[in-house]
């Protein structure tokens, strides 16, 4: 969890949350535990959200090793501010297994990473193959490099 998705679940901004806790950052370790107003009370938990999924049904990317703040949000057709917003961070720091809200955004196109699959790309971005193809006019499986492909 985040700090940000914590005040969120409490209706709070991660700024009200870190004045109520003494915080002097937004970084939190597993475990710690965090003041929150009495009055307020999370909603109720319905079912497990499926994976790559926020409670509110919101995506979710789960942050890498070395990737940036700005690089996701380049990926996801955002600025950098507004995923900071999305996420309740006053800063751009993220790390590596961090999950960040993306709140309706999805890219309209991907570029091909050396070492990406029709298969992972489709997963990644929730289309099936079939759909991934017919989006392209593709015709096989093999991608290059530095092609674009269509996500919608």
């Amino acid at each position: 969890e985040t700090l940000g998705g914590i005040a969120l679940k409490y209706g709070l901004t991660a700024k009200e949350l870190m004045a109520l806790n003494g915080l002097t950052g937004t970084t939190i370790r597993a475990g710690r535990k965090l003041t929150v107003p009495g009055r307020l009370k999370p909603p109720a938990r319905t079912a497990a959200a499926p994976p790559g999924r926020a409670e509110n049904d919101s995506p979710v990317h789960t942050v890498a090793a070395g990737e940036t703040l700005g690089g996701i949000a380049l990926k996801y057709g955002l600025t950098a501010q507004a995923l900071m917003d999305m996420n309740g961070l006053s800063g751009s720091v993220i790390r590596p297994w961090q999950k960040l809200r993306l709140a309706g955004a999805s890219p309209a196109a991907v570029k091909v990473a050396p070492g990406d699959t029709l298969y992972a790309l489709a997963r990644r971005h929730n289309l099936s193959v079939e759909r991934l193809r017919s989006l392209n006019n593709l015709t096989s499986d093999l991608l290059r490099p530095g092609q674009t492909l269509k996500l919608r």
